[in-house]
């Protein structure tokens, strides 16, 4: 049985609650605060909490700042945000510290499945192989300085562009790697930028943080020895034409500008764990390569061969500790074959009971889409992978494959 904390200033909305949620008492324990500082007293006294729940406009403490005294104090309890703000500050800066943000009014089905797929995805990350490959590597690299400081800068009240072009500006190898993203020719930039600041401003606050990341991880170490076959250059350069490619898709499809970022972010994102593996466990990533040259297969079956996992799964659970957005976390852990996705629904209805809505499209379908169409053919480590029929099928897109192609091809990027 999970524990879940739900925390609101307002009795009627946790009255609410209780009554919307009762027929999921046999799954969770659940627990109510009207304050954050009364939940956070109720979290130190009772250190195992799952899950919180929680409003942003609260008196005293609001939901932001909540919830990164909880990221602290408490890092393995999955950060959930429910609100009907309209304040795009409010949501940029908590954005930063919660796993999902999810919209008032939220019917009782959607906040199951939510919270339900956040505890599969993570059960699936610690599944034995991958505590078992970790424990051969000894350590996962730490959080980024440079992108951890940006983190501190934008949960700030007056956090702005200028003060985190400053911090950038400090490394001179982060800021040459954020200006040749910007300056790449997926961005579609008529005219090439040269100064720093300009080019944080035209990728705007949301996108930055997640591009410093990109340039942090991709800064290796000069003279690091790396597994033969493997291309730095080539995986950089794939990297940002998924990143691109997933988000033509995602703007083709909807206006919702937090899928369209998050589908850029894990396109820029997906192939973090070739760099873990090439980096911590190089003869045995060497060997992967090796073996998927030689039989010829895919990257992915060769590693899972080797290693007992894939990179994908590797990538993803580093950054579902480093705290990234659940979207992000499960698209790059599943970009290679997202059949394998936790389920859309948990079974919360009443027997009989048909579903609302079909599956949303999702930031996972744009860089799953994108990845297929993307590879790059001078990378022989590029991973080759077909589309998920399976996948596409049973959400109704298989109609779109056609035009997502069109939103990789470099023009369209």
């Amino acid at each position: 049985m999970k524990r879940v904390l739900f925390v609101d200033d307002e009795i009627n909305v946790l009255n609410g609650l209780k009554r919307m949620l009762r027929t999921v008492a046999r799954d969770w324990s659940m627990s109510f605060s009207q304050s954050a500082d009364e939940a956070l007293e109720a979290m130190r006294k009772f250190p195992d909490f799952d899950v919180v729940v929680t409003d942003l406009n609260m008196a005293g403490m609001n939901g932001a700042d909540f919830l990164l005294t909880v990221r602290d104090e408490f890092p393995s309890t999955v950060r959930f945000v429910l609100t009907g703000t309209t304040d795009s500050q409010l949501i940029l800066k908590v954005s930063n510290v919660a796993h999902q943000i999810l919209g008032k009014p939220c019917e009782p089905q959607r906040l199951y499945n939510a919270v339900s797929r956040a505890f599969a995805l993570r059960n699936q990350l610690n599944a034995g192989p991958m505590k078992e490959t970790l424990h051969q590597m000894g350590r996962l690299p730490a959080l980024p300085v440079i992108y951890q400081r940006v983190l501190q800068e934008m949960v700030r009240e007056d956090a702005s562009v200028s003060e985190i072009g400053k911090l950038i500006e400090q490394d001179a190898a982060i800021s040459a790697k954020v200006l040749q993203i910007v300056n790449s020719a997926y961005m579609g930039l008529r005219n090439p930028i040269s100064n720093l600041l300009q080019a944080c401003s035209m990728l705007g606050l949301a996108n930055l943080k997640n591009v410093v990341l990109m340039a942090e991880v991709f800064d290796m170490p000069v003279g690091k020895k790396l597994p033969p076959g493997f291309s730095l250059e080539s995986l950089w350069s794939h990297c940002l034409a998924v990143g691109e490619a997933a988000r033509n898709i995602a703007r083709e499809e909807t206006s919702d500008r937090q899928i369209i970022d998050r589908a850029f972010t894990a396109g820029l994102l997906h192939e973090v764990g070739q760099l873990i593996l090439a980096t911590q466990l190089t003869d045995a990533f060497g060997r992967a390569i090796q073996l998927a040259d030689e039989r010829p297969m895919a990257l992915a079956d060769a590693e899972r061969e080797v290693l007992g996992v894939t990179h994908a799964q590797i990538g993803s659970y580093l950054l579902e500790l480093w705290g990234l957005p659940d979207p992000v976390i499960e698209a790059i852990a599943f970009h290679l074959g997202p059949s394998g996705a936790p389920p859309e629904d948990y079974s919360l209805l009443e027997p009989g009971r048909a579903l609302d809505e079909a599956a949303p499209f999702t930031a996972l379908t744009a860089v799953h889409m994108a990845n297929c169409f993307c590879e790059d053919s001078d990378a022989s480590i590029a991973v080759k992978v077909a589309p998920d029929s399976a996948y596409l099928e049973r959400l109704g897109f298989a109609d779109r494959i056609d035009t997502w192609q069109d939103c990789c091809k470099p023009s369209a990027v």
